[in-house]
């Protein structure tokens, strides 16, 4: 039974020298400087003000419409219509 376990022991050690060679180095990668993220941001702001005046200067115009008040048709009692599109 104790050889089980420490074949066991060996077996989670190996398994924890693999994970620790995956682990990623972050100590060796210089931090961003603030002043890079600004920049960005900026560079990003510049570029969405820009296509909105782009935007706004090459929309199409509006389109004319006229506009003419309903009138209700006259006529008999038995033509007309129940739905006046009053709303109701």
């Amino acid at each position: 039974m104790m050889r089980f376990y420490a074949f066991m022991r060996t077996l989670m050690d190996d398994k924890s020298a693999l994970l620790n060679q995956l682990r990623i180095d972050r100590g060796s990668q210089p931090a961003p400087s603030g002043k890079s993220k600004i920049r960005l941001i900026a560079a990003a702001g510049l570029f969405a003000a820009s296509g909105i005046a782009v935007w706004w200067w090459t929309r199409a115009a509006a389109v004319p419409v006229h506009v003419v008040a309903a009138q209700a048709m006259g006529g008999s009692a038995a033509t007309a219509s129940i739905l006046d599109a009053s709303g109701y």
